[in-house]
C-alpha cells in the first residue's frame, strides 16, 4: 500500500525533481540554532541522490515535521521520506550547504 501511495504522489507531484526512499532509519539528526544556520538536517541510513551531500534539509518553520523525526528516532522505527532535489541552497552551519529539502515523512 505504502509503494501505491508513494508512486501516486509522484505521478501528481507538481515537482518534478521529488524522491521518495522508503523503509529509512535515521542515522543522523543535526538540529541547528537559527543563529548562523538556515535549516535542520537529516542523515539516514540509506542512499540518498548524489546532489544532496548525504543529507537533506528541514527548513526551521517546519517544526511539525522536525518533531516527527524526533519520534521516529527515539522509537528507532523505519519511515518513508520524500524530498526534492534541486532547491536554492541552505546553511547548515558547521555542516554544508544543501539543495535537498525535506518535506514528507510517513
Amino acid at each position: 500500500m505504502k509503494k501505491i501511495i508513494s508512486a501516486l504522489i509522484l505521478i501528481f507531484s507538481v515537482n518534478a525533481n521529488s524522491v521518495v526512499v522508503e523503509d529509512v532509519k535515521i542515522s543522523q539528526l543535526y538540529i541547528q540554532s537559527q543563529n548562523g544556520s538556515s535549516a535542520h538536517a537529516l542523515r539516514v541510513n540509506k542512499a540518498i541522490d548524489s546532489s544532496c551531500n548525504g543529507r537533506v534539509y528541514i527548513e526551521f518553520a517546519d517544526s511539525g515535521l522536525l518533531s516527527t523525526l524526533l519520534a521516529y528516532k527515539l522509537a528507532d522505527k523505519e519511515f518513508d521520506l520524500m524530498y526534492q532535489t534541486g532547491q536554492p541552497s541552505t546553511l547548515i552551519w558547521g555542516h554544508l550547504n544543501a539543495s535537498c529539502r525535506l518535506f514528507s515523512v510517513y
